[in-house]
């Protein structure tokens, strides 16, 4: 990101980065996506609505924490 990386971007699924993270339980990165000060508002601010979209065939990001019993991130991104 420090290259100007858009966390947004999602593969040809349309997984995103911050889904992958959600999904494999990957709080630290879950946090530097939504806080990295680095990142242009812009992109925050895509970042932060992708929090409950879906991804592709896939549900949200908060969805695939809740169900994969990452609690830790499910509370990062309900207070976020």
């Amino acid at each position: 990101m420090d290259n100007g990386a858009d966390p947004t971007k999602a593969d040809k699924d349309g997984v995103t980065c911050l889904f992958m993270a959600c999904q494999n339980g990957h709080v630290a990165v879950v946090e530097e996506l939504l806080t990295n000060k680095q990142i242009p508002a812009e992109i925050k601010k895509r970042v932060k609505a992708s929090i409950n979209e879906d991804c592709g065939e896939y549900c949200s990001p908060l969805a695939i924490a809740e169900s994969n019993g990452h609690d830790n991130i499910v509370k990062f991104l309900e207070n976020y």
